[in-house]
């Protein structure tokens, strides 16, 4: 299908395998998705994980507190009975790791730094440069000035900002933060026309949308013309690529 968004899994195929995990990361690259999406946090240790929260107690058999522990200790947590007890052997994967898998399928990460932590920017940076994978990478965050520091320090990586609603016009953003994408809550898109979300697109500044997971919202994005929806289920949003008019409903 012509002009399709890009189809971005959700820290990987999250609805088929734990998020934020090797498996899930595995499945979005055999559903042949666009782009994965993941989690940062740094351990006590300054190693850089794949884990959403800033707690461990919601996708594992820890608790407490992600700074607080080793990368060692994070190890020899569970990261995925939560989901199925087909997936007990799963662990918290480092960012090293999920570029070893991801890397070579040459899709789209989409890196969300997720916590306020000294030089968490520039180490995130440093290790995509390692792999030589700037060009496939897009950096987000909900703060601002993370997203900023991700364009000082190289000029070549992509950067998005993470936002539910926005009060300032988004091109002043834009120009402000040097970002190159606006990463919109479902709900803040649908107050944009299409007018307004055309003029952004002329303006260079592409949009995701998160997260999307009902048929008839992934219709609606669709058919506005964003650039990339990020999904748990890719595979359904598969189905609209490969059979659109099974599936959507133009008004």
């Amino acid at each position: 299908m012509k002009n399709f968004p890009l189809n971005i899994a959700h820290r990987g195929a999250s609805s088929l395998a734990p998020e934020n995990t090797l498996e899930s990361f595995k499945k979005a690259i055999e559903l042949r998705c666009d782009g994965i999406e993941l989690d940062i946090h740094m351990t006590r240790d300054n190693q850089l994980i794949v884990i959403h929260d800033e707690f461990l107690d919601r996708t594992t058999n820890g608790t407490g507190s992600v700074r607080n522990l080793t990368l060692n200790e994070i190890k020899k947590l569970d990261a995925g009975s939560h989901f199925s007890n087909k997936f007990k052997y799963s662990k918290i994967p480092t960012l090293k790791e999920a570029l070893d898998l991801i890397v070579p399928s040459n899709i789209l990460l989409d890196v969300e730094i997720k916590q306020w932590a000294p030089e968490i920017e520039k180490n995130v940076i440093t290790m995509i440069q390692n792999y030589n994978y700037e060009k496939k990478t897009i950096i987000t965050s909900f703060n601002p000035m993370s997203v900023l520091k991700c364009k000082e320090i190289s000029k070549d990586i992509k950067t998005g900002l993470l936002v539910f609603f926005l009060q300032t016009n988004p091109l002043d953003m834009k120009k402000k933060l040097k970002i190159d994408y606006l990463c919109m809550d479902l709900n803040y898109i649908k107050l944009l026309s299409q007018n307004n979300i055309d003029t952004l697109k002329k303006n260079n500044l592409k949009i995701l949308t998160f997260t999307v997971d009902r048929k008839d919202d992934m219709s609606y994005m669709i058919k506005h013309k964003v650039n990339g929806i990020i999904t748990n289920k890719p595979q359904l949003l598969n189905l609209f690529k490969h059979n659109p008019f099974n599936f959507i409903k133009f008004k």
